[in-house]
């Protein structure tokens, strides 16, 4: 009998979530609030930043828009940042514990309450949260390494927190 690896395991599950989001999202057909409507009037004249808010949201929305311009294209990225989230939790968690710690880490993130309500509207918390995710794992991969080389470099041993 063979057992499915956690990383095979979390990305399927993370496949099966955002399609399912995603699925959501166009049955669904809830209207704009006022701030997506607001995020939607960004992605028709693009900038390298707003009044109050960085430019993420605005290019997602000009790339998901291009697919459909209906509410649920307008929406259709942030499910797709908070799965690509769910990724960054696991790799950096990998950095830290066993692969299946790191594999249930990316999968809690999908299940949390607060991420399935968020992944029905456009915000900049989507964004937001992938990219924080990506700059986590970033930099414990580039400390990692330097440490690696310091110790290579020294012949003398160093914890990496």
């Amino acid at each position: 009998m063979s057992t499915i690896r956690p990383a095979a395991a979390l990305l399927i599950f993370l496949a099966v979530i955002a399609v399912y989001r995603v699925a959501a999202l166009v049955l669904l057909d809830l209207p704009l609030f006022y701030d997506e409507a607001y995020y939607y009037s960004w992605s028709q004249e693009l900038a390298a930043g707003y009044f109050s808010k960085p430019p993420m949201v605005a290019w997602l929305i000009a790339a998901s828009t291009q697919i459909s311009s209906a509410e649920w294209g307008v929406r259709l990225t942030s499910p797709l940042c908070y799965a690509l989230a769910a990724v960054f939790v696991w790799r950096a968690g990998l950095l830290w514990f066993s692969e299946a710690a790191a594999a249930w880490a990316g999968a809690v993130l999908l299940v949390l309450p607060l991420v399935g309500f968020n992944s029905l509207f456009i915000t900049t918390d989507s964004t937001t949260r992938a990219t924080k995710r990506a700059t986590t794992m970033t930099t414990k991969i580039t400390s990692a390494s330097e440490a690696i080389n310091n110790r290579n470099n020294n012949n003398s041993s160093i914890i990496i927190p």
